[in-house]
């Protein structure tokens, strides 16, 4: 025999609620700083698809140089092979690796190796291309308040976006308070 009592869910129920992340393999990294600041409460949104976003795009747009980024992509791709049965570095490197992949993406966008290292040297191998009509590699050197909008509107735009984000959360948990 089996005896069922249907209780109804109250707010201090969902805030105990042990929550399961269910991630595909490639987002998995990404929990472990999802998780330093708590995992997501009961009916709401998974945020890990943010950070795997975001993080790698962040750290592009910062460093932005092709040979920082194949640097950290060799140590990455050093580290994963020489380190396989160490879980804390296949964890560090699954971040870093994407983080690599989009600075070298990025420094061919600002036209930077190694900062202007070989423009210098007058062996500039990033030839000037162009993408949607829009001229690259740009000049961050030059270009500095235009980088500086383009970082507060991507900034604004990311602060919305979590904002549109805690609206659909507090309409999924009924929660009139946020």
């Amino acid at each position: 025999d089996v005896i069922v009592n249907r209780k109804e869910i109250t707010e201090k129920d969902m805030e105990d609620t042990p929550v399961a992340l269910d991630n595909p393999a490639f987002m998995k990294p990404f929990e472990f700083i999802l998780n330093q600041r708590g995992i997501p409460r009961y009916g709401t949104i998974d945020p890990t698809w943010t950070l795997f976003v975001f993080y790698p795009l962040f750290f592009g747009m910062i460093v932005g140089d092709v040979g920082y980024g194949i640097v950290l992509l060799g140590i990455v791709l050093w580290l994963r092979t020489r380190f396989k049965d160490n879980n804390g570095i296949q964890l560090a490197t699954s971040i870093l690796g994407p983080a690599a992949t989009m600075c070298i993406a990025f420094g061919f966008i600002y036209g930077e190796f190694f900062g202007d290292l070989l423009g210098k040297a007058g062996l500039n191998i990033i030839h000037p291309f162009t993408v949607l009509g829009v001229v690259l590699p740009f000049e961050r050197t030059v270009l500095i308040v235009p980088f500086m909008l383009l970082a507060i509107g991507v900034g604004v735009v990311q602060v919305l976006f979590g904002l549109v984000l805690g609206i659909v959360n507090a309409v999924r948990t009924k929660n009139q308070h946020h």
